[in-house]
């Protein structure tokens, strides 16, 4: 008999009704510890990656990275539509800055994979939960949740 650990955090930020409803109905794309712990990624966007219909784009060095949704376009580049990132449920890179002229924060800088409890991937606004939509985020999300 296998037994999953789940974080007592996670369960009350509702990471795991979610993951259940996003599975059932195709509406995400759910890490958990497990997930992460068996990757062993070096980087959080090694993890991200590997999410359908995402796109992470870097920098030379490889670590100062984006994330950018496939199914979304901002217009005749086809270069995709940059993804908000939430850590514990507070948007800390908001997609519309880096179209401002902002230097955005690098995904990688946010957390190291080891302190991950679990990521959420939204590709699209459809997709999204109602605590992580609003009126400028059309392109979709990554929450990331600590442990």
């Amino acid at each position: 008999m296998a037994t999953v650990t789940r974080i007592p955090r996670l369960e009350t930020r509702g990471f795991y009704e979610r993951k259940y409803w996003g599975e059932l109905i195709g509406g995400g794309t759910f890490f958990t510890i497990q997930d992460i712990e068996r990757r062993n990624p070096l980087r959080i966007t090694d993890l991200i990656a590997d999410a359908p219909g995402v796109r992470v784009r870097c920098d030379g060095s490889g670590f100062r990275c984006s994330v950018y949704s496939r199914r979304v376009s901002t217009g005749f580049g086809g270069g995709g539509c940059e993804l908000n990132v939430y850590v514990d449920g507070t948007l800390v890179v908001r997609s519309s800055d880096s179209r401002w002229g902002k230097s955005p924060v690098s995904v990688n800088e946010l957390v190291f994979p080891i302190e991950i409890g679990g990521v959420e991937v939204y590709q699209g606004a459809a997709s999204l939960p109602a605590e992580f939509s609003g009126f400028d985020n059309r392109c979709g999300a990554v929450v990331i949740w600590t442990k």
